[in-house]
């Protein structure tokens, strides 16, 4: 069973505080085809391309930029293993998406990925934001054995 959330969307945070963690960040760990073409940009170009980070604190938002080329573009979001978040863009904007509110005040994983094809267009990863005073850490090692198809 998957729980799909509802997700409140702002050009900006309501807390003007919250600490801003731009797309080069080193605790950000990104896989697949992934494009820097500015470096504090992440273009995600396929499905399944990621990104894994830690995180504490008791929320989570996440900017991203949409190009608008096809069917808006939508991204799954798992903290801690949980059930999927889905993100649904909105084409032709460049918007912050808050995925969580009211977590435990604690370190948190969490794996952000491109839900469909390349048919969708270029969505851009910019960052994301914490609580005021959280942190990042890295994510677990990958895994040493890789597969390619």
């Amino acid at each position: 069973m998957s729980i799909v959330a509802t997700l409140i969307v702002l050009s900006h945070l309501a807390d003007p505080t919250a600490t801003w963690i731009g797309a080069d960040d080193p605790h950000l760990r990104y896989t697949g085809r992934i494009g820097h073409e500015a470096p504090d940009v992440a273009a995600f170009y396929y499905s399944a391309t990621s990104v894994k980070t830690k995180f504490s604190g008791r929320s989570l938002a996440l900017r991203f930029e949409e190009d608008g080329w096809g069917p808006a573009n939508s991204f799954g979001v798992r903290i801690d293993g949980s059930p999927e978040i889905i993100v649904q863009l909105k084409a032709n904007t460049d918007r912050t998406y808050v995925v969580a509110n009211g977590l435990s005040n604690r370190m948190h994983g969490v794996e952000i990925y491109r839900r469909q094809d390349a048919y969708g267009g270029v969505a851009k990863f910019k960052g994301l934001w914490i609580d005021k005073g959280a942190r990042l850490d890295f994510p677990p090692k990958p895994y040493s054995k890789r597969i390619e198809v």
